[in-house]
């Protein structure tokens, strides 16, 4: 379905980066000049921010609020993608990246998808579930042991 768009732009060669790649159509891939420290620290304070603000929206005590989580939520999501989505690519879920990189693989650009941008495959891998991990723990060392208890 979207293979002849794919042929016009790369003229048939899988390209991973460069100015006729293909393979960030599916996959993250960070721009050119990013740093892999840039690119884990996006990833990290994104994913961190993320979690923080579901843990935090959906907690008991905002339940008159709780008809607008999801506008909160995106919102907030808005908000991280504009500040930190162009320096890494905007994973924030391993998901969102590991299945379209081994799709892309499988397709035709190769295993060069895998050690593109200085083996940048492993960063949206693994950065996000760090941030995860660190959105958790300051919820509940900031935030959780500061809340009164639910209201019924």
């Amino acid at each position: 379905m979207v293979l002849p768009a794919i042929d016009a732009l790369d003229n048939g060669q899988r390209q991973v980066l460069g100015p006729k790649g293909t393979a960030g159509i599916f996959a993250t891939y960070p721009p050119l000049y990013a740093g892999t420290f840039t690119a884990v620290a996006s990833e990290i304070i994104g994913t961190a921010l993320l979690l923080l603000l579901i843990m935090v929206t959906g907690h008991p005590n905002n339940m008159p609020f709780c008809t607008m989580q999801g506008i909160m939520i995106a919102a907030g999501l808005m908000a991280i993608s504009l500040g930190l989505g162009y320096t890494s690519g905007f994973s924030l879920n391993p998901a969102r990246d590991l299945g379209p990189r081994v799709f892309t693989a499988m397709a035709g650009w190769g295993l060069e998808v895998f050690s593109a941008a200085n083996y940048y495959a492993w960063i949206p891998s693994f950065a996000p579930i760090v941030g995860g991990m660190l959105g958790g723990l300051i919820y509940k060392v900031c935030i959780d042991p500061y809340d009164p208890p639910a209201l019924s």
